[in-house]
């Protein structure tokens, strides 16, 4: 990033994203979030790539309090969430064990963000109201995937 701004070239959404990105996919969680910070700065708005890109930082790392922050953050921003975005918290839910929390987004998923789940958010819906025993709610998942 600095190299980008020490050749006198400005930084882009993209740039900041694929920076965030390379963030993320090393480990260095705290320092994508520097970078959102620093987009902030300079005035650049992230587009849901970038939010997507951070947020599976923040579940793979089991910080679920800040992905959720970053979520209603995405929801109110143009791009919105989008299907992979709900994927990525929903899989951070599986993997953190979050139930309600993926009940709570998979509700949001159509009646506020009108998106429809896919087999992917089905499986995670099916894999963790089958290990919070809401079993009921897991058969409807179930007969949903089967029709």
């Amino acid at each position: 990033f600095e190299q980008i701004s020490e050749e006198g070239l400005t930084p882009s959404v993209y740039s900041f994203t694929n920076i965030i990105n390379a963030h993320v996919r090393s480990g260095d969680v705290e320092g994508a979030q520097r970078r959102l910070e620093a987009m902030d700065e300079h005035s650049l708005a992230p587009n849901v790539v970038t939010f997507t890109a951070l947020l599976k930082g923040l579940t793979t790392v089991g910080d679920m309090k800040a992905a959720e922050t970053l979520l209603e953050r995405m929801a109110s921003c143009e791009d919105g969430i989008n299907l992979r975005s709900a994927n990525t918290m929903l899989r951070g839910c599986v993997r953190m064990g979050e139930v309600q929390l993926a009940a709570d987004v998979s509700r949001r998923m159509l009646t506020e963000w009108s998106i429809e789940a896919d087999g992917v958010s089905l499986e995670y819906l099916l894999r963790l109201l089958s290990q919070g025993l809401r079993l009921d709610a897991a058969k409807e998942i179930l007969n949903r995937m089967l029709s």
